[in-house]
């Protein structure tokens, strides 16, 4: 009775997925959104942790729904941040592109939250001081990795305004030869327009 009950569930799900996952796309499928925001950096040089002050951060996006519930973007962001007096001296930037998978969770609102997540790669900069590491200006490439999660509010049917948050981390890289880790969190608010 379990195993029959388990089944029936089971197909009952994928159904239901099914066709959530079939839905039409919008009328005007295609879309760009232009966000600013604060970033807040967790960055280690050779293992030292640099103590930053809050960042700012700037990303573009253009996107493509593939149904009502799922929809696919490319994203160029850049984010930068001043180190603290204590600690390491100097900033740290990133240039990221990434490739991200968003599903929307639909509501009886004008609202729609929405999470997702993204690969692509983060160019990571330094150019700072932090005894005893002598100053340096390097920057390297590194696969990156991130978790989006958001909600837009629909002003109209072809404009919505924004807020989201994403966690980035990008795979270690050698940069003048000291070891650095790099990620931020990333707080941004903008408006998307769909064509």
């Amino acid at each position: 009775m379990r195993l029959t009950s388990a089944a029936a569930l089971g197909c009952a799900m994928t159904t239901l997925a099914s066709a959530a996952f079939a839905q039409d796309a919008p009328a005007s499928p295609i879309y760009v959104q232009l966000d600013a925001g604060a970033s807040m950096y967790n960055t280690k040089i050779k293992g030292l942790t640099g103590n930053f002050d809050t960042g700012w951060s700037l990303d573009g996006r253009i996107g493509r729904y593939a149904s009502r519930l799922f929809r696919t973007e490319l994203e160029l962001g850049y984010e930068e941040a001043n180190t603290s007096p204590v600690g390491m001296k100097g900033k740290v930037s990133n240039f990221d592109i990434m490739a991200n998978g968003i599903l929307d969770i639909p509501t009886e609102s004008s609202f729609t939250p929405y999470i997702g997540a993204g690969v692509g790669g983060a160019r990571i900069e330094a150019d700072v001081t932090a005894p005893p590491i002598p100053r340096f200006d390097a920057a390297d490439w590194a696969f990156a990795y991130q978790g989006i999660a958001g909600v837009d509010w629909h002003l109209t049917p072809q404009t919505a305004l924004g807020v989201r948050y994403r966690y980035l981390d990008a795979q270690p890289v050698h940069l003048a030869g000291f070891k650095t880790e790099h990620n931020s969190g990333l707080a941004s608010a903008g408006l998307k327009f769909t064509f």
